[in-house]
This record gives C-alpha cells, sequence and structure tokens, in this order.
C-alpha cells in the first residue's frame, strides 16, 4: 500500500514540473518574436539602403538643382555602395504632388527649391501640394542669391538708380514670369516693397525661365528679369545682358556684381537653395543617415572640389534646421502675398 502512494505521489509531482516547464515556455515565446521583431527593425536601418534609389529633379537637366543633386547622388552611391539615380521630371509641382503620394521607404527622394516650395504655398490659399505638411524636408544642400538682369545697354549706372527709376515709374516696369503665383512675382513684390514702389502698378510678361527671360530682356521685351545668376550667363558673356545686382548677398562665384544693398538698396530678403526632400512617414533612422552622409560629403575636400566645378554655393543644413528655414520663409513671403493679394 505504501509503494502504492509513494508512486502516485511521485507521478503528481512528475505531471506538475512538467505543466511549469510548458507554462514557461509558453509565457517566453512573446519575448522571443518581439526581440526578433526589434532586431529585425534595427538590422533594416542599419542595412539601408539595399537598393538603388531614385532621387527625382523636377527640373531640366544641367541647372542648379540638377547639378546639386547629381554631386550628393555620386557621393552618396560610392559610400554606401548603392545607386542613387537622379530622374528628372517635367512640372516642378505637379511632380511634387506625385511625389508626396509616393513609398516612405526612403528609396524615393526628390530635390526641390526651397523659394519656389516657398512661394507656392504663400502665393496660394489651397496649394497644389503644402510643403509644410505633404512632404517632409530632410536637407539643405545649397544656397544662392538671385540676380537682377537688364539689357546690356540699359540707362541706369547701378541698382540703387534703377530702384529710383521704378519708384517714379512702376508702371513702365515690365518683368517676366511663368506666372502671377511662382517666386518671380514675390521677387519683384520683395523688390517693391524694400524700395517703396507700387507692385500693383508693374506688368508681368510670360517667360519661361532664365534663359527665356534673359532672352526677352535682350530684345527690350521686358525691362527686368530675376532669377539664378548662372541662367543669364550665355547671354551676359555675349554682351547681350547685364546683371545689375545680386540679393540678398553676394554669389561667390560672381563676386564683381555688388549686392543691391552695397548699392544702397537694403531690405530684400529672397534668395533660393537646394534642398532634399522625403514622403511623409519615412523612418527617423533612414533621414539620420542621410544628414550623416551629406554632413560628411561636405567635410571632404574632394566633394567641395566638386561642388566648386559647378559653382555650387554649398550651405548644408540637417533636417529640423531646413524644415525651420523652409517655415520661416513661407511665413514671410505669405505675410508679403496677403499684404499685395497675390495670394489666391
Amino acid at each position: 500500500m505504501k509503494k502504492i502512494l509513494a508512486l502516485i505521489l511521485a507521478c503528481a509531482w512528475l505531471l506538475t514540473a512538467l505543466s511549469g516547464c510548458a507554462g514557461t515556455s509558453s509565457s517566453q515565446a512573446p519575448q522571443a518574436s518581439e526581440s526578433a521583431s526589434t532586431s529585425q527593425n534595427v538590422s533594416q536601418d542599419t542595412d539601408y539602403p539595399k537598393r538603388q534609389i531614385d532621387l527625382i529633379v523636377p527640373y531640366s537637366a544641367g541647372g542648379d538643382t540638377d547639378l546639386a543633386a547629381r554631386a550628393i547622388a555620386d557621393y552618396l552611391s560610392k559610400e554606401w555602395d548603392q545607386p542613387i539615380v537622379v530622374i528628372n521630371q517635367s512640372g516642378a509641382v505637379a511632380t511634387a504632388k506625385e511625389f508626396s503620394r509616393a513609398e516612405p521607404d526612403g528609396y524615393t527622394v526628390m530635390a526641390f527649391m526651397s523659394g519656389e516650395a516657398s512661394c507656392h504655398n504663400a502665393n496660394n490659399v489651397t496649394p497644389t501640394v503644402d510643403f509644410s505638411k505633404d512632404v517632409t524636408p530632410i536637407a539643405r544642400l545649397t544656397r544662392f542669391p538671385i540676380a537682377f538682369c537688364v539689357k546690356a545697354d540699359a540707362p541706369w549706372a547701378d541698382f540703387k538708380e534703377f530702384s529710383d527709376w521704378v519708384v517714379e515709374n512702376p508702371d513702365q516696369l515690365t518683368w517676366g514670369a511663368s506666372s502671377m503665383t511662382g517666386p518671380a512675382a514675390i521677387n519683384v513684390a520683395d523688390w517693391c516693397n524694400a524700395i517703396g514702389a507700387d507692385f500693383t502698378q508693374t506688368r508681368m510678361v510670360q517667360a519661361d525661365g532664365a534663359a527665356d527671360g534673359a532672352t526677352k530682356v535682350a530684345g527690350g521685351h521686358i525691362t527686368v528679369h530675376i532669377g539664378a545668376p548662372k541662367g543669364f550667363m550665355s547671354l551676359v558673356d555675349a554682351g547681350k545682358c547685364r546683371l545689375i545686382a545680386m540679393s540678398p548677398f553676394q554669389h561667390t562665384y560672381y563676386p564683381e556684381i555688388p549686392t543691391a544693398e552695397e548699392q544702397g538698396v537694403p531690405g530684400m530678403t529672397y534668395s533660393n537653395a537646394v534642398c532634399l526632400w522625403m514622403p511623409n512617414g519615412v523612418d527617423q533612422a533612414i533621414i539620420d543617415k542621410w544628414n550623416a552622409g551629406i554632413e560628411k560629403a561636405f567635410a571632404d575636400p574632394v566633394f567641395q572640389e566638386s561642388m566648386a566645378k559647378i559653382e555650387a554655393m554649398g550651405d548644408y543644413l540637417n533636417a529640423e534646421d531646413t524644415k525651420a528655414f523652409i517655415q520661416e520663409e513661407i511665413d514671410n513671403y505669405t505675410a508679403l502675398a496677403e499684404e499685395l493679394g497675390l495670394r489666391k
């Protein structure tokens, strides 16, 4: 009887032990799964990029945005051992809208002018793409001043004399732009605001880009075109046009052209910058990797030399500072657009 009782107790103890082991195994399973998931996420962040990255440039090849985008793409392609392919598309704002719907996985990036982004927001109550909400800026690559291009034999000796003429004759000022909702309108409005001229009496003439604008200036069809200095240089070199001022600061590669402020016309603020953007929702670790890579590039003399060859004024800002920079532009230009009735 005692042997039977001992056997029963032994069996009971064994069943309890097996039950305890099974409970421990069950309770540890989710922890193991969670650990594996965390490890996998870290691995994905660390291993980025694993394939080709498309860098969308919604401007033509050879311009400031395109050249800066190609410079950083070339550097990071070598740094990360993965191709970054620059893809030029037409229609800047339409392309940005399409880009905003892209998968936020870090494999589609866009290079876009800060000035165009800010002015699009400023001039449109309902923008096609809201650059403060619909996309995420991740870095600023370059920043450069705008140039005022006039006919080579224009009667004004300097920018102050030209500005004084505009104050007295705003109805005779014609300027080139693709539309009243683009950066050119803000450029002229910014200038008129600084000198006290009546912007509403000036007149816009259709001009698609700096080259077209410079051609119209040379032909006497418009008084002035305002834009990126590089776009005017072929006609300047040919003696058809001249750059009468830079604003709001000097261009590193055109030091012979004085600023507006140096010529007695302070107060203008508009400049332009090449910035990189991603669709909303991209993992912060991917943005951080881009910032680390770009920061390394700007510290590399070889990259600096490549930027100098394309006359790009490198001026790097990280994601947080770029976002603040663009938002400040949007706020300033929106106030100006509202004041002058440009905001529609």
